[in-house]
């Protein structure tokens, strides 16, 4: 099944208070094959902004779930759409979306952010822990699981880390929320002291890839 049976989205429309409209964009052109797995890859290698770099204005968000994390999905969603510092919701189809594991949803969301179809993805399971560990095998992507401010602040402004995971099980939803509400606002500084350290972790996955090739 292609992304687009899993993935709609939405756009802000401009002013405050207004109402998203949909759609925005299409089902991801440059997806080919099936929607998950090794073999589906980015048809382009040029893009307007390297990955992960949000500092263009309104975010666009991918949002995902499994079973375990539905009911805080819901919540956060409305939020998004909400949010003066998000341009577009991308969001799984619920009726499909709820009979897939976390490793595919968070695989998929991963994706739509390394291939520039979104600015960053908001994962809810159980505990945000598998989806993180999905998230992070997709090449480029940093996923973490936070569930404080600190934590959450230090995701963007020091790891420049695109996806973020929330566990339903493990905090409350108005916590939740409030995370997610910080997580928008933060930006990374690619002249930052952190961009360096953020360049070595890139390095040493091309390195990964590199090594792993050889075995091959």
């Amino acid at each position: 099944m292609a992304p687009g049976g899993w993935w709609t989205s939405t756009r802000q429309a401009a002013g405050p208070g207004s109402k998203p409209h949909s759609p925005t964009w299409a089902s991801p052109p440059l997806w080919r094959g099936s929607w998950v797995g090794p073999s589906l890859r980015c048809e382009t290698t040029e893009r307007s902004k390297p990955v992960g770099d949000t500092e263009y204005g309104a975010l666009r968000v991918a949002i995902g779930s499994d079973r375990a994390g539905d009911t805080y999905k819901s919540v956060l969603t409305g939020d998004l759409h909400a949010h003066r510092l998000v341009g577009g919701v991308i969001e799984g189809s619920p009726g499909q979306q709820s009979a897939a594991t976390y490793p595919e949803v968070a695989f998929a969301a991963a994706q739509l952010v390394a291939c520039g179809e979104a600015d960053r993805a908001l994962l809810v399971c159980h505990t945000g822990l598998g989806m993180a560990v999905a998230a992070n095998k997709v090449p480029g992507v940093r996923a973490v699981t936070a569930h404080d401010s600190l934590s959450v602040q230090a995701a963007v402004l020091s790891n420049n880390a695109q996806v973020l995971a929330l566990g339903q099980g493990v905090i409350g939803l108005q916590l939740a929320r409030r995370l997610v509400a910080e997580w928008l606002t933060y930006r990374f500084d690619s002249t930052s002291s952190a961009a360096k350290k953020v360049e070595a972790i890139t390095a040493l996955e091309r390195r990964a890839s590199h090594y792993m090739q050889g075995r091959g």
